[in-house]
């Protein structure tokens, strides 16, 4: 149980964060397309989550403070 349960937390965000950039790209190159990767990452979580919160407002009732959204 802990082996499956160790094999799922750590399948996504350290393989796909780490291990992929490693061997995608030639070594010459690694370091700075995986720090250009590591970047793009972080930026589309920040658009991500501020797009939600945009999205996610009623446009006929906004809250206060927030912008209308798109729904």
């Amino acid at each position: 149980m802990y082996g499956f349960t160790f094999f799922f937390a750590n399948f996504g965000p350290n393989s796909t964060t780490f291990i992929v950039p490693a061997e995608i790209y030639p070594a010459r190159l690694r370091s700075t397309c995986h720090g250009i990767s590591a970047a793009a990452g972080k930026a589309g979580a920040i658009i991500g989550a501020f797009g939600f919160l945009y999205a996610a407002q009623d446009p006929h009732k906004p809250e206060p403070g927030y912008p209308r959204g798109i729904v």
